[in-house]
């Protein structure tokens, strides 16, 4: 698993360092105080290419598509990942960990010089290639740097890949539904595996009202189906409840693959609060099957009272996003001292 953790000058980071991060992270903190941009440090230093970074927009709720002079359209994509939006200094990443989770990437602009000079001196402002002023370098656990410069190509961007990672990251995002077909597709993979029961388990365990899943054809289109008392036939589980199904998705990832990274923005959404004991508990048992990691964040005090019920605290902690100014810092704590202080009504959201 990942262990440690520095950011500096990235988003509303200058710099900040995290060690002894566990299995279950739940990170706190008000608004803009760089929980979400925690989440996505983690999933651009894991990332396989620069389109990590257009992914993260979408997220943000920024518009796909872009228009307008190139040098503009350059600045959109890129500048916002430096911390004051300053493109002079060197943003970077790394973590460290167990096996694999060795791995660091920087972010740099060129000079002002270097900006969209056209390799053909006679295209004009909408045709040829352009080299982009940043540049992306990803240092994989073996030590092979890749060094990665995005190309504008006949008005396409042009992004060519990063070294191999050898796990897995995925991001649920705050203000995104879940991907029905991406939970199908993994609960298929894992039946097909015979590895699927687990993840039934947990639902039985936890939600007497549902006694199995299954995928079905609905109208032709694959889903994920329950039997669910009191009906007599097998039902989408999405129209059982969106809290329900957006389970099935967390733990179906979390199962999906082995030392696998999950990332999940705002976890409490969707969860009526007296199921947030169990969605914890469930996460919890299926991670430490699948030697998964997990980085959750939350604004909901019922949520931390929750993790606090149900999680070992040998095997969580509390990270705590802070912001001093114009910068945040990251404070962790062991799942011990954040019990202790949840259970005895401190505030730690701030």
């Amino acid at each position: 698993m990942i262990n440690s953790i520095k950011i500096v000058n990235f988003r509303g980071f200058e710099e900040t360092k995290l060690e002894g991060c566990r299995r279950i992270n739940v990170v706190v903190g008000g608004n803009g105080s760089g929980k979400t941009a925690l989440l996505e440090a983690l999933f651009t230093v894991a990332g396989q290419s620069p389109e990590v970074v257009l992914r993260l927009r979408q997220w943000r709720g920024y518009e796909g598509a872009f228009s307008g002079v190139p040098r503009h359209v350059e600045d959109a994509m890129w500048r916002d990942l430096f911390y004051k939006l300053d493109k002079r200094k060197i943003a970077s990443i790394s973590i460290s960990g167990s096996g694999v989770h060795n791995r660091s990437v920087t972010v740099s602009y060129g000079q002002a010089s270097d900006l969209l000079i056209p390799i053909d001196q006679s295209l004009d402002a909408s045709d040829g290639v352009y080299s982009a002023p940043v540049t992306f370098e990803w240092t994989a656990p073996n030590g092979v740097v890749a060094r990665i410069t995005p190309q504008i190509v006949n008005g396409q961007l042009s992004l060519p890949p990063a070294p191999s990672v050898l796990f897995e990251t995925f991001f649920f995002a705050a203000n995104q539904p879940v991907s029905a077909t991406e939970t199908v597709t993994r609960f298929s993979t894992l039946s097909r595996l015979n590895r699927e029961q687990p993840v039934v388990d947990q639902f039985v365990r936890e939600f007497p009202e549902v006694r199995g899943l299954s995928i079905q054809t609905h109208a032709g289109v694959p889903m994920l189906f329950a039997n669910v008392t009191p009906f007599s036939e097998k039902v989408p589980l999405n129209i059982v409840s969106g809290g329900i199904n957006k389970l099935a998705a967390l733990l179906s990832t979390v199962c999906y693959l082995k030392r696998s990274i999950v990332l999940i923005d705002e976890i409490e959404n969707g969860f009526y609060f007296e199921r947030l004991p169990a969605v914890w508990r469930s996460l919890a048992t299926l991670a430490d099957g699948s030697d998964c990691q997990i980085f959750a964040t939350t604004h909901s005090a019922e949520c931390l009272r929750a993790a606090a019920e149900a999680l070992d605290p040998n095997k969580y902690t509390l990270i705590q996003a802070i912001r001093e100014g114009s910068a945040s810092r990251l404070l962790i704590s062991g799942g011990e001292d954040a019990r202790e202080a949840i259970s005895g009504g401190l505030e730690v959201r701030r």
